[in-house]
């Protein structure tokens, strides 16, 4: 167990998102495809059906005007502004060295001079230019007979601005698909990866000490074979833990009787110290301090191998009263106050959490350098239990190793390596958490943090 900040770095991005992203990008991809295309193959399809509508237009006009050059030139100015054509569209006619319009605000300047050209000389022209009024369609027909150049105009803004208008169109279809691209891939990785979760949520807590979880693929038949080997994986863990549960109690019961003889023993021998020489004074000195060591090791391995078969005894507790064991253990007074300890509540056994306690002042008296304070913290919703000792403090790399079976901060012969794997077992059937951190006057600080809502613990499996 650890504290419950700096645990490293969390992916960057779940399934669920990527799958999300992922439906987003595709519908965003099909819009810009759509929004491309029709900006290259609509806008040429539309200026060349206009093309083929303005040529028989032109052509049609120039007739008429040719007529009314030959017949009755007077009639030439109204007779161009007669002529029934789009509104964004004019004419001009080049006769004699003058142009005639049927736009005032037309002028002939404003075509290129090769279009002016083209009148003037009577060669036929179409072609497409960019006038003051936007980009226009000029067509140039010759009219021979009259000696004349006619040249209508055909304004092209109107499919411009359709063109822009249907884009925008598609780019606001474009945002709508994408966002609803994001809630169709959410809703499908939900539902594709709702067991991906589930065995997420199961090894978490086979991960936290729950061996009864099991998965079910549910209708998934590919997550079928994954499920049962998992089911089949915890079950085999399970027995294997139970089967070094009973062999670790097995064997302890089996030594506490030849133990409690050898106790005894060197107990008689130390009583008769001064009968013995001072070589012999060494020897059993040494001895009782190894025995005594076995002796906790032994109590150590049968209290934590047998603390899942002891039935719990829940109660609401006050940890102020809990932690007033630790002034016994330090054969001091070593515990402290916050001025809101006495109203710290949680529900659990007594007898549990005032082992965690006795074990965690045991620790920091032999390793620790002695404790300095235990001191009780209420929270919001929870309640801490804190003890600080005078020692160097635990490597970063070391503080979740303490609390395993067997796990020591260094690698010295002293300690059983159980005492703080029995805290982090009795804590977990709390539901809370346990760690180790920096002292800040030096030193290591112990952190048991316990859910104050009495349902908590209750939740948890405690075999």
């Amino acid at each position: 167990m650890s504290a419950p900040r700096g645990r490293g770095s969390l992916p960057a991005m779940n399934l669920h998102r990527q799958v999300a992203l992922m439906f987003a990008g595709v519908a965003l991809a099909v819009t810009a495809v759509l929004g491309v295309s029709t900006a290259l193959l609509l806008y040429p399809v539309m200026v060349e059906q206009r093309e083929r509508t303005t040529e028989r237009q032109a052509a049609i006009h120039a007739r008429i005007i040719e007529q009314v050059v030959l017949a009755a030139p007077d009639q030439l100015a109204d007779t161009l502004r007669g002529l029934d054509r789009p509104i964004a569209s004019y004419s001009l006619v080049y006769v004699d060295g003058r142009w005639y319009t049927s736009n005032v605000t037309a002028d002939p300047l404003d075509l290129p001079a090769g279009v002016r050209a083209s009148a003037v000389a009577g060669r036929q022209l179409v072609v497409r230019v960019s006038l003051p009024t936007g980009p226009s369609l000029v067509n140039v027909r010759p009219l021979p007979a009259a000696g004349a150049g006619y040249v209508e105009v055909f304004g092209l803004s109107d499919i411009t601005q359709t063109t822009r208008t249907l884009i925008l169109v598609l780019v606001a279809a474009g945002t709508v698909t994408t966002g609803l691209g994001i809630a169709l891939g959410r809703w499908a990785a939900t539902a594709a990866l709702r067991p991906v979760t589930a065995l997420t949520r199961a090894a978490a807590a086979v991960a936290s000490g729950d061996l009864d979880t099991r998965v079910s693929p549910g209708r998934a038949a590919d997550l079928r074979m994954i499920a049962d080997a998992f089911n089949r994986t915890v079950a085999a863990l399970r027995r294997r833990v139970e089967r070094d549960a009973r062999f670790a109690a097995n064997v302890s019961h089996e030594l506490r009787t030849p133990l409690m003889t050898i106790v005894n023993a060197v107990e008689i021998l130390d009583a008769r110290r001064a009968t013995l020489t001072p070589a012999d004074r060494e020897v059993v000195g040494l001895l009782r301090a190894e025995v005594r060591r076995f002796q906790r090791t032994v109590t150590d391995l049968l209290e934590i191998s047998t603390a899942p078969d002891r039935a719990f005894v829940f109660e609401p507790l006050s940890l102020a009263e809990v932690v007033q064991v630790a002034d016994t253990v330090a054969g001091r007074p070593v515990v402290g106050t916050t001025g809101t300890g006495d109203g710290a509540i949680v529900t659990g056994d007594r007898t549990r959490l005032e082992r965690v306690v006795v074990n965690l002042v045991d620790n920091a008296q032999r390793h620790g350098g002695g404790v300095v304070a235990v001191t009780v913290e209420p929270g919001r919703d929870t309640v801490r239990i804190v003890v600080d000792d005078a020692g160097p403090g635990v490597p970063a790399n070391l503080r979740e190793q303490i609390f395993e079976r067997f796990g020591r901060a260094s690698g010295g012969s002293a300690g059983t390596g159980l005492g703080l794997a029995l805290v982090a077992e009795e804590v977990r059937r709390h539901a809370g958490r346990v760690w180790v951190e920096d002292r800040p006057k030096g030193g290591a600080r112990f952190v048991v943090e316990l859910p104050t809502d009495p349902g908590a613990a209750h939740a948890l499996p405690q075999a």
